[in-house]
């Protein structure tokens, strides 16, 4: 139940409100948070009616493959908020016999979500100027000074 809710979040079907129950020292005041209203995507039949217009990104997932990049996966492409492009590439492993990649795999992405989250995050506030991306990060985290990373942006 909580992952089928998560998901319609994270997709826009479900509106998402949050709100800080305190304050959070030189971060955030309590009470503080967002409130995403719901833009639910159609996820009606991709409209791949013209297939050329996605050659050049097919050809790279499958060079991917052939170079052992990644084994498959499935590219999703939205434009205004339809499904323009699902295309299944490779297979589940490198191993010869493994099953392809189906429209119909689902992902384990628990490994994505520190990249996801943080990377989109980071965009949201560099295109409100909040977030000035050749800014040190000790700006942010001053603790990170006294390590190896100290000159990181």
């Amino acid at each position: 139940m909580a992952e089928r809710a998560a998901v319609r979040a994270l997709f826009g079907e479900s509106r998402i409100t949050a709100r800080l129950p305190v304050t959070v020292p030189q971060v955030a005041e309590r009470g503080a948070g967002l409130d995403r209203p719901a833009v639910p995507m159609d996820l009606a039949p991709p409209l791949e009616a013209d297939g050329r217009r996605f050659e050049r990104v097919v050809a790279l997932l499958e060079a991917a493959v052939e170079d052992r990049v990644t084994p498959g996966g499935v590219l999703a492409v939205g434009h205004q908020g339809r499904l323009a492009l699902l295309h299944p590439f490779g297979r589940f492993t490198y191993d010869e016999d493994a099953p392809p990649v189906r429209r119909e795999t689902i992902y384990d992405l628990a490994s994505l979500t520190k990249v996801v989250g943080t990377t989109t995050a980071a965009m949201m506030l560099y295109e409100g100027d909040r977030l000035p991306l050749d800014a040190p990060v000790t700006d942010y985290l001053p603790e990170l000074a006294r390590g190896p990373d100290a000159e990181a942006k």
